[in-house]
């Protein structure tokens, strides 16, 4: 019974920015966008307007678009992905400054881009 907790609260949690494209890029970039998307996600579809759009306005931040449909589910779901769209925003220092999953509102958006000015 003992090793069950052991493993349980031992083991190394995985988070999103732990995703091989993403730590990548987060250590390319200093402001950093993330979109995972599929292409079966109807609302994944209205939300691409919306970042490119935002986007334009701000090019020192990366937006990094993710097609996960290729990406086998347990390899996902170990990254906290189980979502579409999941969208994250990661500061010059490589901290999570927002995470989210679905359709994001402009407003907010922008606020988010706006903080690599």
């Amino acid at each position: 019974m003992m090793s069950f907790f052991k493993r349980l609260f031992s083991k190394k949690k995985t988070g999103l920015e732990d995703f091989p494209p993403i730590k990548e890029a987060i250590k390319e970039n200093d402001f950093l966008f993330v979109n995972l998307y599929s292409n079966s996600c109807l609302v994944c579809k209205r939300t691409k307007p919306i970042v490119d759009e935002v986007s334009q306005l701000h090019p020192n931040v990366k937006v990094l678009e993710i097609l996960i449909d290729s990406y086998d589910e347990k390899q996902l779901k170990k990254y906290g992905i189980v979502f579409t769209p999941t969208l994250a925003f990661y500061d010059d220092e490589g901290n999570t400054v927002h995470r989210s999953v679905g359709l994001i509102d402009k407003g907010k958006l922008e606020k988010l881009f706006e903080m690599s000015d």
